[in-house]
């Protein structure tokens, strides 16, 4: 029996981690999907997508795509996906933006797609409470550029109805992200066993995802200004510099108020509900405490810390962040 095993996120549960970790990986039985990317949302979804020029991919080129263009990269993935599924082993597909970027029926599309070419689907979700999740999308978000004070929406059954529907509720997998619900407290180590392995084919070095309190503020401060001056592509490549340059920078942990959590987590009442029924655990989490929880987005800019260059220890790599900041200082910070 051929078996796919189909993981999809959600996002913030260590799929990059993952993927880093399964890259290139083949044993006798069980191969991770050959392609140049070790996220394959980007060729899972392009053959489904009936409107392929919305994919993410495609929209966030910094030049407008012509139709032949769309049509040859569309063809380039279906190729990429039929190759990467061939011959006789299981086969792991890993893409935490394909519940994101298929609608259901494409959904629909993709699922009988696979049962055509395999035995058995299993998927893989794991899914983060909300109390866990709203702060950890929030970092995100800002940390990818410009943006309004506003928590992300958990989007659970907009993101998992249809693979509820096609899939099929024995042919899934729900895993509370949380380090006591996870296999070896690992989410890598966990996923390893739930695709039959006893530990992870490598050792990825976890990257650095949460900052300071203070450096998610200065990030924010920072987007508000550049967004007048840079794309939102050229903030993002600042931001990444930004944080590898002064990833210790401050010693308040960023986490949101008491107040702003239950509100968050009554606004999406129904959504949780739906998603604890889906999978049959806790959805909605604790709401953690921290020594200066944000309030509002006033309370957020108040923990920025100032553009100089001596709070950040007068590192030669920061020269260049703090030009470009310096430039345009002077119109909003």
């Amino acid at each position: 029996m051929r078996t796919c095993y189909l993981h999809l996120g959600m996002p913030k549960t260590g799929s990059t981690s993952i993927q880093d970790c399964f890259f290139n990986f083949e044993n006798d039985t069980m191969i991770y999907a050959k392609a140049k990317w070790s996220n394959h949302a980007i060729f899972v979804t392009a053959p489904f997508r009936k409107e392929p020029r919305k994919l993410k991919f495609l929209r966030g080129r910094s030049v407008p795509v012509s139709d032949e263009f769309v049509k040859r990269h569309v063809s380039e993935m279906r190729k990429t996906l039929k190759n990467s599924i061939s011959g006789n082993k299981d086969v792991i597909l890993s893409g935490e933006a394909i519940v994101d970027e298929l609608f259901d029926e494409e959904i629909g599309d993709l699922i009988a797609y696979l049962k055509t070419n395999f035995d058995r689907i299993q998927v893989i979700a794991y899914i983060r409470p909300l109390a866990s999740l709203a702060p950890s999308q929030l970092q995100q978000r800002i940390k990818s550029g410009p943006m309004k004070f506003r928590l992300p929406d958990p989007d659970y059954r907009k993101r998992f109805e249809a693979v509820l529907k096609y899939a099929g509720a024995a042919n899934i997998t729900f895993i509370r992200f949380d380090r006591k619900d996870l296999i070896g407290g690992d989410v890598v180590f966990d996923f390893a066993s739930r695709v039959g392995l006893q530990a992870p084919p490598t050792q990825i070095e976890p990257s650095n995802e949460s900052f300071s309190a203070e450096i998610i503020a200065t990030l924010y401060k920072s987007n508000r200004m550049l967004a007048k001056t840079m794309s939102q592509k050229e903030i993002l490549k600042l931001n990444r510099k930004f944080l590898r340059t002064f990833p210790d920078a401050g010693n308040i942990k960023f986490g949101l108020s008491e107040t702003i959590m239950s509100n968050h987590l009554k606004t999406h009442a129904q959504d949780v509900l739906w998603m604890e029924n889906a999978c049959g655990f806790d959805v909605k989490g604790s709401i953690k405490t921290v020594e200066r929880p944000i309030e509002s987005e006033k309370d957020l800019l108040s923990l920025a810390l100032p553009l100089n260059i001596k709070n950040y220890g007068g590192t030669k790599r920061a020269s260049f962040i703090m030009r470009v900041l310096s430039k345009v200082k002077d119109k909003v910070w």
